[in-house]
């Protein structure tokens, strides 16, 4: 976590294994990692805005969803 100004950078890892359904696609049982990061503006103490980057199709990729690049078998 870094605080520069008016703005607070995370920078975040994550690992857990898809039991339930996320965004419409049946559980999986697959171990998925992630790595993302926040950027939030503070403004009289308060978060006033945020952003959010993810790698979500890597998480994708993870599940077997879409195929991994090099991989063109069917």
């Amino acid at each position: 976590m870094i605080a520069e100004g008016d703005k607070v950078v995370c920078r975040f890892s994550t690992s857990g294994t898809q039991k339930g359904v996320l965004g419409g696609i049946p559980p999986t049982n697959k171990l998925v990692r992630n790595r993302g990061m926040l950027i939030y503006r503070i403004a009289e103490g308060k978060v006033v805005e945020h952003w959010e980057i993810l790698d979500m199709l890597g998480v994708m990729q993870q599940l077997g969803l879409v195929p991994q690049p090099g991989n063109t078998s069917k």
